[in-house]
């Protein structure tokens, strides 16, 4: 009898101490996730900060990236990779292609800074690997010349940066458009 007591006793306190070791690391893994989210929002805010010139400028616009975020179902750090990503391609209107870009990723169920990368390319005159990406991601070369969008015979874009840009925006709006407002109500 002595020893079954003893042996309970040891098997308690290894339960506890294990429920105790349980309790500590999930506290230390927390801690570390939200020292880290915080650590690479900052980092995000001083890099919009750079590339606006502008620190005011910069705390509006992570404030509007952490709106749309709340109503979308993508991720905060996500949305605001996704707005530097515009701003640094010099995306003047950058609200309203990252708003293009979320009813794009929602609708394809890619992330939105993969979405967003389309658009840089395509700021950039970088024509050829967009059309590709396009493609990947469910508007074809068709859907572009339905627009006005003049290519030639071996796909290459003749168009400029601007008539891209606004093809884009038509095809989104009419395919995809409200996407991810539908998306992140319903999660």
């Amino acid at each position: 009898k002595e020893s079954e007591s003893i042996m309970g006793s040891v098997l308690g306190i290894v339960k506890g101490g294990w429920a105790q070791v349980a309790s500590v690391l999930a506290t230390t893994i927390s801690f570390k996730w939200f020292t880290n989210i915080n650590s690479e929002m900052e980092n995000f805010k001083l890099q919009i900060d750079v590339m606006l010139k502008d620190a005011e400028k910069s705390k509006k616009a992570m404030a509007e990236f952490k709106e749309y975020a709340d109503k979308t179902p993508f991720t905060t750090p996500d949305v605001v990779n996704a707005g530097k990503s515009l701003i640094s391609a010099q995306i003047d209107d950058y609200q309203k292609f990252l708003k293009l870009s979320g009813d794009w990723a929602a609708a394809t169920g890619k992330n939105i800074t993969e979405v967003t990368s389309v658009f840089a390319r395509v700021q950039s005159g970088q024509f050829g690997e967009a059309v590709e990406r396009m493609r990947e991601l469910n508007i074809s070369s068709a859907d572009l010349l339905a627009q006005g969008i003049r290519m030639s015979k071996n796909n290459e874009v003749l168009s400029t940066a601007d008539e891209m840009m606004s093809a884009l925006e038509n095809i989104i709006n009419t395919r995809f458009g409200g996407m991810n407002e539908k998306m992140g109500n319903s999660w």
